[in-house]
């Protein structure tokens, strides 16, 4: 399940503790980008803890994308989809990064870590 940073600030700690960013978006419609989070809470026992053990690894993948480090990030999802082969978001990254490294370019201005959502 996907929240918002807005919902996601009126978690509780036992709750936030299943929890992770999944990056920032512009959804169509949209103009403003918006932080989501996964709620893994509901998740199997072995997605969950694969989710945990690499909440970290995801940040950082994260992190290089914000910073147009897409190999580096590449490499990172490509290491995630290893440790938690079922991680939707994980895949979801790896194609997107995939996609990414395919067409970045010199001139291309970076996309500071925002994903613009063309479908619902």
């Amino acid at each position: 399940m996907l929240i918002s940073e807005h919902v996601f600030a009126t978690l509780d700690g036992d709750l936030r503790q299943y929890t992770r960013g999944v990056g920032t978006f512009v959804v169509k419609g949209r103009a403003q980008p918006v932080a989501l989070y996964e709620v893994f809470a509901s998740d199997s026992d072995a997605s969950r803890d694969g989710k945990l053990r690499t909440r970290d690894a995801f940040d950082a993948m994260l992190a290089a994308f914000a910073d147009d480090r897409v190999d580096e990030a590449l490499a990172l999802a490509n290491d995630l989809r290893d440790a938690c082969p079922d991680d939707g978001p994980a895949n979801w990254w790896f194609l997107r990064l995939v996609k990414e490294s395919a067409t970045t370019d010199e001139g291309v201005p970076s996309s500071r870590g925002i994903v613009r959502l063309e479908e619902k």
